[in-house]
């Protein structure tokens, strides 16, 4: 842990900070923090969704104040240089983000246009962009030469992040880094997160995902209410947080009945396929995992279900009930929130499309938003507005529930609420669920079922004793890096 004692020793130094978004608010979304970090440490911060976090991330870069107008008590130094006296412009060369939706930091159409845009705006000799494009693009995975239009939701998010690290700025802040990442995406940034800070840059994540990423922290900090209730160090913190959440045994309930038939479909976009050749059969009751790379086809089969998108060619089936109620009685929720958050409260949300004032309630209770009633959607973490979207759509009662990464913003207390209130739906109503996701905490337990995909088609279908297979085989083991040798 670093003792830095003044803010020109220490890469962030702040002191007594209180932190709300108008002088109106009662409460301070953060208050009487304290904290130094210094050069070379991987800070995580962790808590419940709502506690400040990535208010915290916004202080440090300026955007808190000089863009949303947040009413701020106390001082916060970067590289010795006070925040408040600094312009934008003059902080984001000191100071990279990352934020948690990638699609609000993309501007250009082209993947390398992109990575260099940042570089660009540094003066940077076009010799030295080129080098920087080539480097971050191969780090994260990335075609220089692909459009954006066509990436998938955790390809956009590993362009942001590409694009953020070829600016190559002294700290680094990443709000959510691993949310739609998969396993060998995410052992890859956190592997270079821990090289470039051993060579002194700093580095803060806010991240839910700790069994991946303490291993290579040096030190995790807590927020409850605003407050920083715990600051430990690696060791502390694993013994203390490392934990995943238990599988479960196979509670199928599944009827012979069926809801989709797939044969030999194919879907693309554009001239590029992204599914083919895909054959495969969902039944009433069923609770369905979809795991797979970044761009293996997992959010386009989810919008084929739901009827978003038609297959170029081959057969797809679905169930004379859903046909006759398509936007009833499927429900799709996409992996960005604020698509579908359009009302100017959490109640009249999860009202929209419910039967009942009761209905209503039911879900929000459900779903623990009741005491976020009266707040505007789109004010809300990510987490919650997660919580938000899928209540509304789940108020409908549809018969299948399709879920494209609903648990990225969730701490362990918001995905266990996830996970009861899909079985209670299941139990209550029959509902049938197909969820994709890249989250190895949750994902024996939210399917009976796994549908593995590869390319665009079906690698393996099976049980959830699956799920490790998976993750065994995408996922090298997450280990404490050895000083001096690359997890790279």
């Amino acid at each position: 842990m670093s003792h830095v004692k003044s803010p020109a020793a220490s890469s962030i130094w702040i002191k007594d900070l209180y932190v709300r978004y108008s002088a109106e608010e009662a409460g301070w979304i953060l208050e009487d923090i304290d904290l130094e970090i210094g050069p070379g440490e991987l800070v995580v911060l962790s808590g419940y969704s709502g506690t400040g976090k990535s208010t915290l991330l916004s202080t440090i870069n300026g955007v808190a104040s000089k863009v949303f107008g947040a009413d701020i008590r106390g001082l916060v130094c970067v590289q010795g240089e006070n925040v408040e006296s600094m312009d934008l412009g003059h902080i984001s060369r000191r100071v990279g983000t990352v934020l948690q939706g990638a699609e609000a930091q993309i501007f250009n159409l082209q993947v390398d246009d992109e990575v260099a845009f940042g570089s660009e705006n540094l003066g940077l000799s076009p010799a030295v962009i080129a080098e920087r494009v080539r480097t971050y693009c191969g780090l994260m995975g990335l075609s220089p030469d692909q459009a954006i239009e066509g990436l998938s939701g955790g390809q956009k998010q590993r362009l942001v992040i590409a694009s953020v690290l070829a600016m190559e700025q002294g700290i680094l802040l990443l709000d959510e880094p691993l949310a739609n990442l998969d396993g060998a995406s995410a052992k890859d940034l956190l592997g270079f997160l821990w090289d470039t800070t051993r060579q002194g840059r700093t580095a803060i994540l806010v991240e839910h995902r700790l069994d991946m990423v303490l291993p290579y922290a040096t030190r995790l900090l807590c927020l409850e209410n605003g407050r920083i209730v715990q600051d430990l160090d690696q060791a502390q913190a694993e013994r203390s947080y490392l934990s995943l959440f238990p599988g479960r045994q196979n509670s199928s309930r599944c009827s012979t009945s069926e809801l989709f038939r797939l044969a030999h479909v194919e879907v693309a976009h554009g001239h590029a396929p992204v599914l083919r050749d895909l054959s495969l059969t969902l039944h009433a009751g069923e609770q369905v995992v979809i795991l797979g790379e970044n761009g293996s086809g997992k959010t386009t089969l989810l919008r084929t279900l739901a009827g978003l998108v038609r297959p170029r060619s081959g057969e797809l089936w679905r169930a004379p009930q859903l046909r006759e109620q398509p936007l009833k009685s499927v429900g799709y929720v996409c992996q960005n929130p604020n698509y579908q958050l359009f009302m100017d409260t959490v109640y009249k949300e999860v009202d929209f499309q419910s039967e009942s004032a009761e209905n209503t309630w039911a879900f929000l209770d459900l779903f623990g938003i009741r005491h976020l009633q009266e707040r505007h959607p789109l004010a809300l973490s990510e987490g919650q507005k997660r919580l938000v979207t899928i209540a509304a759509i789940a108020a409908m009662r549809p018969q299948v529930l399709l879920l494209d990464e609903p648990t990225v913003g969730q701490d362990h207390q918001g995905l266990g609420r996830l996970i009861e209130t899909l079985e209670e739906m299941r139990r209550r109503y029959g509902t049938s669920s197909v969820v994709a996701t890249h989250d190895v905490r949750c994902a024996d337990v939210l399917g009976d079922r796994v549908l593995w995909l590869e390319d665009g088609t079906l690698a393996r279908d099976g049980d959830h004793g699956l799920v490790r297979d998976y993750f065994q085989r995408h996922t090298a083991e997450h280990q404490r890096p050895v000083e001096g040798q690359s997890r790279l």
